[in-house]
């Protein structure tokens, strides 16, 4: 994972941020191509942070997210 966020201060002083992305977001922030490719070249990730991060905001880990957004669109169970 290799975030390019090229405005990120912009967006910050403009829109706010709902968490402290910096410190939150498993991976590399970029805000130059040059970043991205050096971040993709020195395979920097951290898969501690990555994984923290995915538990953290991602409730559902199997295979069967298509068949719950199918079911949410059909009413047969609702959005959790």
């Amino acid at each position: 994972i290799v975030l390019y966020a090229p405005d990120l201060e912009e967006y910050k002083a403009t829109r706010g941020m709902y968490i402290d992305y910096e410190n939150t977001v498993p991976a590399p922030i970029c805000s130059t191509e040059d970043e991205v490719i050096e971040a993709i070249k020195n395979n920097i990730f951290d898969i501690k942070k990555i994984t923290s991060f995915r538990d953290m905001y991602f409730k559902h880990q199997d295979t069967n997210s298509t068949e719950r957004v199918c079911n949410v669109i059909r009413g047969i169970i609702e959005y959790e």
